[in-house]
């Protein structure tokens, strides 16, 4: 055997097991702040376990606030990807899931999210259908129901938008069928807007497990009980599917809940007030408003290459007030230009501060383009204050300045 050969096999012979575990390497953050990188060997209700330079580092869940996947790959996709929202808890947050819708039968649909995971999601749990979503995903939540029917809205070739109720008796392929008093219609999903079935209630309940929100890096969000890591794959529970088993490179971030009830993420507050500004002309000549969940252009919340959990997405200039919640304590924050603003012939600039009862307790000074994010804490909230998140523009007017506070996390005030 050549000497070559022989050095070849001593050389594949060392290389660590997980080399080639695509999707394997995450950054834990506790909730005091430390931080670590490492292989994710397993997870689930108690602890958190990771492959750290060769040796193993273990997590209390308890102790655990976020994970990102360090190598998350989004599907390839050759049209825009459809979404699917699922029917939201009583005053909570709802499911939403992006793939391919691939077809279905007069008691479901089925949808391919990534790495090609087919979920099959009964009807009774679907909110609304936006095959190929082409417009800001906030404008087509606010599209109205049919009351006691389902609503189909098809696009007119002028623009404008027409409302068909009946009943969505299937889906035919890609194609949705609808009975309608006009006898059963069939829409290619080219024209369909959306598709927004009657009122639907969630089941209620909490799946098993260590509560956790999931961001998949195809766009996906949704609650669900962590069970486990097996085979490359993150073991979950959720209300619309029991056992999901997704790979880990399709998990961008994870947010971790505790065992009792939280204050949790800032997104799911309403603000109390709100101020928006351009830096030229007045209010009514803003173009951006700020959204929940979303960039002030309808899309991701994608900040330093990471798709973010959980966040609010602004523009310069911009003040949102919040009231801070019962159990409330301390505030876990990240404030950053959006990725997209690399793609606008606008040089970006903000700054970011947050204010307490009108004091500033936390500011970023001046965030340009290609800078990274930047993390803030800030603790000894108590109940009813008034939080302010402010974004500035830096003095140099606000052109392309499309920023968002991402991963807010009310973290719980300390027990006697």
């Amino acid at each position: 055997m050549s000497t070559w050969l022989l050095a070849a096999l001593a050389a594949f012979a060392a290389l660590p097991d997980d080399v080639g575990g695509a999707g394997e390497r995450f950054r834990l953050e506790t909730r005091d702040g430390r931080r670590v990188e490492g292989r994710l060997l397993d997870a689930d209700a108690d602890s958190f376990r990771l492959e750290v330079d060769g040796e193993v580092v273990t997590r209390d869940a308890e102790d655990v606030l976020f994970l990102w996947g360090l190598e998350a790959r989004a599907p390839e996709r050759v049209a825009p990807p459809d979404l699917v929202l699922l029917a939201a808890p009583e005053g909570g947050f709802a499911d939403r899931l992006w793939g391919r819708l691939e077809g279905g039968d007069e008691f479901g649909l089925t949808l391919g999210i990534d790495a090609g995971v087919p979920l099959e999601l009964p009807f009774d749990a679907v909110d609304r259908l936006l095959p190929a979503v082409d417009r800001p995903l906030d404008r087509l939540v606010d599209l109205a129901d049919g009351g006691f029917d389902d609503r189909l809205w098809r696009r007119r070739p002028d623009g404008g938008l027409d409302g068909l109720t009946g009943v969505l008796a299937r889906l035919d392929g890609r194609a949705f069928v609808m009975e309608s008093p006009l006898g059963e219609l069939t829409f290619a999903p080219d024209e369909v807007l959306a598709v927004v079935l009657a009122a639907t209630e969630h089941p209620g309940g909490r799946p098993a497990g260590r509560p956790v929100t999931v961001r998949l890096a195809g766009g996906s969000v949704f609650e669900a009980g962590l069970r486990g890591v097996s085979d490359g794959a993150l073991l979950l529970e959720t209300w619309f599917a029991p056992d999901l088993a997704l790979p880990l490179e399709c998990v961008a971030s994870v947010l971790v809940g505790g065992r009792t009830a939280t204050p949790g993420p800032l997104e799911r507050y309403e603000p109390v007030e709100v101020e928006e500004w351009p830096a030229l002309g007045g209010p009514e000549a803003l173009l951006f408003p700020w959204r929940r969940g979303l960039s002030v252009s309808g899309g991701p919340l994608r900040v330093d290459g990471v798709l973010r959990t959980t966040g609010l997405g602004v523009h310069a200039n911009a003040r949102l007030r919040f009231a801070v919640p019962q159990g409330a304590g301390a505030l876990r924050i990240t404030a950053g230009l959006l990725d997209e603003v690399l793609e606008l012939p606008a040089v970006a600039s903000v700054t970011f501060a947050v204010r307490v009862d009108g004091e500033t307790v936390a500011e970023t000074g001046v965030v340009r383009e290609g800078d990274p994010p930047v993390e803030l804490r800030i603790g000894d909230l108590r109940a009813g204050q008034v939080l302010e998140l402010v974004t500035l523009d830096a003095g140099d007017l606000d052109a392309g300045d499309r920023a968002a506070w991402v991963d807010g996390v009310y973290l719980a005030a300390p027990t006697d």
